[in-house]
């Protein structure tokens, strides 16, 4: 759950897709 809360903090913080699509992808690998 915590790797997930560092994800969206990620997500808020990054305005580019392509770097949001990236985290998600690295997230659920």
């Amino acid at each position: 759950m915590r790797a997930f809360s560092q994800l969206l903090d990620a997500l808020v913080y990054t305005r580019s897709r392509n770097t949001k699509l990236r985290l998600i992808g690295d997230y659920l690998r």
